[in-house]
């Protein structure tokens, strides 16, 4: 039988129930029989790269964008290909590309700004924030990476306004908490980075970085009981 479409179909449907192996025997099945099929190429690529098989699964990808140079997606899952084979440079030209096509594509402002911060380019991945935040203004984790990029740069007080800005919007993550007490204990607001960890323990008590954090802090302030109870927490 050389039904394409039922192929593809089958494909999907054994996909859909966690049978990988045989979706991917389908879309191979559609490749043999049409050597241009970019569904197919897309599909075999996804499953390959969810079986743990990434250079398969980037060859697909390639192939996808030498079909049609203008494919978004293959651009977008041949950039995470290749960050997870550790070659970043080549992944951030993916997400580049992508936003040369679409200039409003937030995941890849994002996943071009998380490339930056590991090469050290904290400024540039900034401006990447800034990009998705002009585009979603309502993103709590961009305001909570901003911040720490802020930090990074010694823009503390840059920072906590970001942080304040992600708790606004998503009250309950202990990690912006967490972050907001160090920028304060950086600029000499140790009160208030204490009140800050106290609000991060108590959406995350069994997080060690938490208390022991707040036991430096209470260093800093000769609290040393205090203190010597957070550090026995985090032990």
């Amino acid at each position: 039988p050389k039904n394409i479409k039922a192929y593809i179909q089958r494909g999907f449907a054994l996909k859909t129930i966690g049978r990988n192996k045989q979706a991917l025997q389908c879309f191979e099945k559609v490749i043999s029989l049409d050597s241009k099929n970019i569904k197919a190429y897309m599909q075999k690529g996804l499953l390959e790269k969810n079986i743990g098989k990434k250079k398969e699964a980037l060859q697909c990808f390639e192939m996808v964008i030498s079909l049609n140079p203008k494919n978004i997606k293959a651009y977008m899952q041949r950039g995470f290909a290749l960050r997870n084979i550790g070659k970043k440079k080549e992944a951030l030209q993916c997400f580049e590309k992508v936003i040369s096509l679409d200039s409003k594509n937030i995941e890849a402002y994002i996943q071009k700004g998380i490339i930056l911060e590991e090469f050290e380019k904290n400024k540039e991945a900034i401006e990447c924030c800034n990009k998705v935040l002009n585009l979603n203004a309502n993103s709590a984790w961009v305001y909570k990476a901003k911040g720490h990029l802020l930090q990074k740069i010694g823009k503390n007080k840059e920072a906590i306004e970001c942080y304040n800005k992600a708790i606004e919007l998503k009250p309950n993550n202990s990690w912006t908490y967490n972050n907001k007490a160090s920028a304060l204990q950086k600029i000499g607001k140790k009160v208030e980075a204490i009140q800050n960890y106290d609000k991060a323990l108590n959406i995350g008590p069994t997080n060690d970085r938490f208390s022991y954090a707040k036991g430096h802090v209470l260093y800093d302030m000769k609290k040393y009981e205090e203190a010597i109870a957070c550090f026995d927490q985090s032990i």
